[in-house]
């Protein structure tokens, strides 16, 4: 039955028939409710609800086919249909499993975004034809638009449905593909403005007219917010309209550009003159982020969306910075404490309304970064709100990495579904979104798991006069987990989103304007480096999931950050670093102790084998935060040389660092997007102690012997330029050290450099320059090679003997003719 589901929505997405029929039908019913809105009262009861339930049905409809469209490319069912994607469903219980026992965790699956849902035929920049036969297709005698037809609906005043399902379908052609040879790095998006025509202004006008009223209910607007959030991503024509259109009749509002944006309560009948003023009203109303958060969330991701494509409404955006509350109204739930999870037996509304919550802190945090990356310079209104975050010392950054550096998932309530699913004979891994819903996620109780749809199949499948009727409570029971599961989802979800946002901040603030977050000489700043690191070993301790490693990876962005410019700016408790005044490293409270960097080092070392044990989905993302954080720690204690004077206590601890470090790096190696960031911390061990203390790690993990492969790949030409010389200085590094060079030796490193080589330098006698006068990069690696054997060849006595001397020499009669 799921297989057949699938090649029926697959049909009607592809069947160019059926778009011509259906599209037609569509389209013609849209003009005869327009022609009955001016007949009357009589007719239009009698004839205008049957057209009304056929548009839903049919807008419906479309809608799922664009979102089927979406998701999968057309070549996905014939290759999902190979391997048992479509399998009889579920199990002796009736249930809705897709027949395949292998997978991945289900939380690895969620998006992180609540708008990011799949693209899967536009990453390959193919156009599915039901989005063509949308764009081309033309209605009556006059040849009307179908886009147009669908848009006219927003003004229909007699059925909210058919308005909101309009927006929808618009919001999701706002980034509908046309040309099916398009590559997808050059992706045309056709021009909605140019489909509306003429009735653009008034279409843009009614969409003001619904968002600016009270009477109309919440369940509309965010629909609509959404489509200016999409309009601003990829129309920005539409975007344009949307953002300055004024009322019919002309009489309110002031020029782009001249004066403050207006300050108006949010909702009110006589509101905004556009959807920009709008939506800043909502913004800027105290009472909705508390009693409508989704609302305010929605909102804000029209300012973020405007943000990102500030290069195109930069008048937009110097008009909402003209307002003297915008920027203050967004702080405002920043400076709200932030709440506690809500506690088990709280209502699915009430969590919904904490997810949302937090999501909206995370645009805020979202907005502030792009302002201060981007901005030349910051408005007064922005400075002053910056000005009291500062002049609370580190009160404001404290609260937030405490309070937004959670993931309360439930794994007890995640092991519960688990065991009901096993009871009732269904497959769990059947159970994902991407098989279910053909919907866009939102937050609540269907935000992973279709649980209404899980609930249908179940009751439908058991007969009321059978035994199996009586399964009829355990069945809702398991519903009733799937949508507790789905609100744990939720709120995990929503934290995700808020810590990563909140990383970015830092990180913007810290690179762009490092006064707003710490003061000149780097005060508070080791204070917040150690409630991020109690975060991290809080978090790196617990129960370890998917959303935990991402706010894990999220505050050792933090800590980068921090730590790059404590060490930028804080002095160090050594007085025979040169340049650094003694009495002041001892006097200073923010100085640097080898102490401190160690007990950092061991922070992100633990966080490291914390995700690392965990198979997470894109695990080398996860991992590379925390081998950068631990490159910046390594090199700033080679640098001050921390690690020359250490006692007992503080040695054998370093060691126990070096040895996890190094069981991780095995692991590391090996994955191709983190082999960069390996070969360079094993650089960088070599001029610490760890190669003469944990030698036997080295060994035992194998390490010189992946170096050696890398090492005979890049002399047999396999890898990139920035991998064989990455590779060749790692090597050289080992060779410098006694201990390195000994290693090297012993796992062959010679023998390869003696027969691999010649490929590598055989092109054009390997000339410095090339034809544009550039170094050749082959070169490079052949200078870098002759230092490798030059500091193997001064070792040789002391590290191997004869033996690996005459390996050496070789060398020299191997290459005799580029050495002369």
């Amino acid at each position: 039955a799921h297989l057949l589901r699938r090649w029926l929505l697959m049909y009607l997405v592809h069947d160019t028939s059926f778009h011509r029929m259906f599209l037609t039908a569509l389209g013609h019913a849209q003009q005869r409710l327009q022609e009955l809105s001016e007949k009357e009262a009589q007719v239009r009861l009698r004839d205008q609800p049957a057209i009304e339930r056929f548009e839903i049905a049919a807008l419906s409809l479309l809608e799922k086919m664009l979102l089927f469209a979406r998701r999968v490319p057309a070549h996905a069912l014939n290759a999902n249909a190979a391997s048992g994607d479509g399998a009889a469903e579920g199990g002796g219980g009736g249930g809705v499993g897709s027949g395949r026992g292998a997978g991945g965790e289900l939380a690895d699956q969620l998006a992180l975004d609540p708008f990011a849902y799949g693209n899967a035929a536009e990453a390959e920049g193919v156009a599915a034809p039901v989005h063509q036969a949308i764009m081309e297709h033309t209605v009556g005698s006059h040849n009307t638009s179908l886009v147009l037809s669908i848009a006219s609906f927003v003004r229909y005043g007699d059925n909210h449905t058919l308005v909101l399902l309009a927006t929808r379908i618009l919001t999701l052609l706002c980034s509908t593909l046309v040309s099916a040879r398009v590559r997808s790095r050059e992706r045309r998006v056709p021009s909605l403005v140019a489909y509306l025509g003429d009735s653009a202004p008034s279409i843009c006008t009614s969409f003001l007219d619904r968002l600016s009223k009270r009477s109309i209910p919440d369940e509309l607007k965010i629909p609509i917010l959404n489509l200016i959030a999409a309009a601003l991503e990829n129309q920005p024509g539409l975007a344009d309209m949307l953002l300055h259109i004024r009322p019919a009749n002309g009489s309110r509002g002031e020029k782009e550009g001249d004066g403050k944006a207006p300050e108006k309560a949010g909702g009110k009948e006589s509101g905004s003159d556009n959807c920009l003023d709008a939506a800043l009203a909502l913004i800027t109303d105290s009472k909705v982020f508390a009693t409508r958060p989704k609302l305010f969330s929605a909102a804000l991701a029209v300012f973020q969306c405007l943000w990102r494509a500030a290069s195109e409404h930069h008048m937009a955006i110097e008009r909402v910075q003209k307002s003297d509350s915008f920027w203050s109204s967004l702080v405002t739930c920043l400076r709200v404490p932030a709440e506690q999870p809500p506690s088990e037996g709280v209502g699915a509304a009430e969590i919904t309304r904490y997810a949302h919550q937090l999501l909206a802190r995370a645009r805020v945090l979202g907005i502030l970064s792009l302002e201060l990356f981007f901005g030349e310079k910051v408005s007064p209104a922005l400075a002053t709100v910056l000005e009291s975050f500062r002049s609370d010392g580190a009160a404001t950054y404290l609260s937030w990495i405490e309070h937004f550096s959670r993931a309360d998932f439930d794994h007890k309530l995640f092991g519960t579904l688990r065991q009901d699913a096993v009871k009732l004979g269904i497959n769990s891994h059947g159970l994902r979104v991407s098989r279910t819903r053909l919907a866009l996620p939102t937050y609540g109780t269907n935000r992973f798991y279709d649980a209404q749809l899980v609930r249908e199949r179940l009751l439908d499948s058991y007969d009321e006069d059978s035994e199996e009727f009586l399964q009829h409570d355990r069945v809702r029971e398991f519903v009733g987990v799937l949508e507790r599961m789905n609100l744990s989802f939720t709120v995990c979800d929503a934290q995700v989103m808020l810590m990563t946002l909140c990383s970015s901040f830092f990180e913007v603030t810290l690179f762009r304007r490092p006064d707003v977050i710490v003061q000149e000489k780097g005060e508070h700043t080791y204070a917040l480096i150690r409630m991020a690191q109690q975060r991290m070993d809080a978090m790196a301790a617990r129960e370890m999931d998917y959303f935990a490693c991402n706010v894990l990876v999220s505050l050792t962005a933090v800590l980068v950050a921090l730590v790059n410019h404590w060490f930028k700016h804080a002095p160090v408790e050594k007085s025979d670093i040169p340049k650094i005044d003694p009495a002041l490293a001892s006097k200073a409270s923010h100085a640097i102790s080898p102490e401190q960097v160690i007990a950092l080092l061991e922070s992100v070392v633990m966080a490291l084998r914390a995700v690392l044990a965990k198979t997470a989905f894109n695990v080398e993302k996860l991992v590379s935060f925390q081998l950068t954080a631990i490159l910046v720690l390594l090199k700033f204690s080679v640098e001050r040389k921390f690690f020359s004077t250490l006692d007992d206590v503080m040695d054998q601890r370093l060691r126990g660092i070096f040895s996890s470090l190094i069981g991780s790096l095995a692991s590391c190696i090996k994955k191709r997007k983190l082999t960069l960031l390996s070969l360079n911390l094993i650089q960088v061990l070599t001029y610490t102690r760890a190669l003469d203390v944990q030698v036997h790690v080295f060994r035992s993990n194998r390490i010189l012997e992946r170096v050696t492969k890398f090492l005979e790949m890049a002399l047999d030409l396999e890898v990139s330029d920035e991998l064989a010389a990455s590779v060749l200085h790692t090597c050289l590094a080992l060779s410098q050290h006694s201990v390195g060079a000994q290693e090297l030796l012993s796992v062959g490193v010679m023998k390869h450099l003696n027969n691999r080589s010649l490929r590598l330098f055989a092109r054009d006698r390997c000339n410095a320059y090339l034809e544009s006068k550039e170094r050749d990069p082959k070169h490079r690696q052949w200078c870098v090679v002759l230092k490798v054997v030059n500091a193997l060849l001064l070792s040789a006595e002391r590290v191997g003997g004869g033996s690996h001397l005459s390996s050496l020499i070789r060398f020299a009669g191997v290459h005799h003719a580029h050495l002369r």
